[in-house]
């Protein structure tokens, strides 16, 4: 990824300086941290990056930083598919659609649900026009709520904080080390 952003600096005129991991950038903003050891989560679309970064002054030393690729938001939207398919009635065409689970409307509706449960209890989603044609159209309706959610989520979630408890090892450092999180 450097090299393309080094190349598009170049194309746009500019010297790149430096470039940085997005979670190292991201625990460089704010208040500074003198003395402390911060670790950044960021599960993004494409990644699980996790940074253990130590403040010894207001420059921050990176202890760690690590990214898997398969921890991705974007593996998670196929399962909370699953799950929605799963609750359709029996008689509902989409159900017995062996395609349903690669379908892009539908696996964008599951990743709205998934996003709109991280500030909300419950969310909805619609999407019509998803099965058939004319007069026989069918739309797909589901709801999901964060406690339906998080039992879907959770082998990702237990990998992701055992991957990141045995980084925290590899430099010498328990949770309880992290001053913030």
């Amino acid at each position: 990824y450097r090299a393309l952003i080094a190349g598009a600096a170049t194309m746009a005129g500019l010297h790149l300086a430096a470039a940085i991991p997005e979670p190292v950038a991201a625990a460089t903003i704010g208040p500074v941290r003198k003395g402390k050891t911060v670790a950044v989560f960021d599960w993004g679309a494409g990644a699980f990056r996790f940074t253990v970064l130590r403040y010894p002054t207001t420059q921050p030393e990176l202890l760690t930083f690590i990214s898997d690729p398969l921890l991705g938001g974007i593996e998670l939207d196929p399962l909370v598919l699953g799950y929605l398919l799963s609750k359709l009635d029996d008689d509902h065409p989409v159900r017995h659609d062996e395609n349903a689970g690669r379908n892009p409307r539908l696996l964008a509706a599951a990743e709205r649900l998934k996003i709109d449960l991280s500030s909300k209890e419950l969310a909805r989603a619609h999407v019509p026009f998803i099965y058939g044609f004319g007069a026989d159209a069918t739309d797909f309706s589901a709801e999901l709520t964060r406690d339906e959610l998080e039992p879907i989520l959770d082998p990702f979630v237990r990998r992701a904080l055992n991957w990141c408890q045995e980084e925290l090892g590899k430099v010498g450092l328990v949770p309880g080390d992290l001053q913030e999180v």
